[in-house]
């Protein structure tokens, strides 16, 4: 201090800056909580979903439809797997998608029953994640009724 009582304009300054900072973090650590904490419901999907075609031969396509209802917004990103009665699980190439907000049914994506798929009952179980922001992920899980993969 000056011997006048008045602060150093560059004390002051950083005592400003000092200020500004901590409210930043502050904003920043409170928006990464409400993140976390943020709510949301996941969308509501009638299982098991009917598939177009009850027998199926391998290499075929086959697509199942998805009743919905949809609440809120998140990217999503599903990982399907056709199970089979006997064990035997064949993994299939990862899908983003997105719904439209609200109900409805759609044809789901067309996916091919790979030569390696055991002959017999199957379903393709679909992992389902959420994207709800940076710092929250849920996951959900759906199948399709059962299919018999025929040669």
């Amino acid at each position: 201090m000056s011997q006048h009582g008045e602060v150093p304009i560059a004390k002051q300054t950083f005592n400003w800056l000092l200020l500004i900072v901590i409210v930043l973090a502050m904003l920043a650590v409170g928006n990464v909580l409400w993140m976390t904490i943020e709510p949301f419901k996941k969308p509501d999907i009638v299982t098991p979903m009917p598939v177009e075609y009850s027998v199926i031969a391998r290499g075929e396509e086959q697509t199942f439809l998805i009743t919905y209802t949809k609440y809120d917004e998140a990217e999503v990103v599903g990982t399907r797997t056709i199970q089979c009665e006997d064990g035997n699980l064949v993994t299939l190439t990862q899908v983003r998608t997105n719904l439209p907000l609200g109900s409805g049914t759609i044809h789901s994506m067309p996916f091919k029953i790979p030569t390696k798929t055991s002959l017999g009952m199957c379903k393709l179980v679909v992992v389902v994640r959420y994207e709800v922001n940076p710092h929250k992920v849920v996951f959900g899980g759906y199948e399709t009724e059962p299919f018999m993969v025929v040669e």
